[in-house]
């Protein structure tokens, strides 16, 4: 059985989630600087459009395609890199 106050705890946490959501990709969405979000094996999966113009593209689909199968942990000590895939 799950009560009202349940219920309302529920909604109360979906709501905030909700709202760090929009927060987190307002902030990649908006900053200045470049961010991009990678797999574990080092595949580039998002690029905010900072990073894109940096880049020399237009646009995100574009710059994702032209690094497709390049992995992109290589900016990391090779030691750094194995203990951040460990992770």
């Amino acid at each position: 059985v799950i009560l009202i106050d349940d219920l309302k705890d529920i909604a109360n946490r979906v709501s905030q989630l909700r709202q760090k959501e929009r927060e987190y990709r307002e902030l990649f969405e908006n900053a200045s600087y470049g961010i991009h979000r990678l797999s574990i094996d080092g595949r580039q999966l998002h690029a905010n459009p900072a990073l894109v113009r940096l880049n020399g593209y237009e646009a995100e689909d574009d710059m994702l395609a032209a690094m497709a199968g390049t992995p992109h942990l290589d900016y990391v000590e090779a030691v750094r890199a194995s203990a951040f895939v460990e992770e």
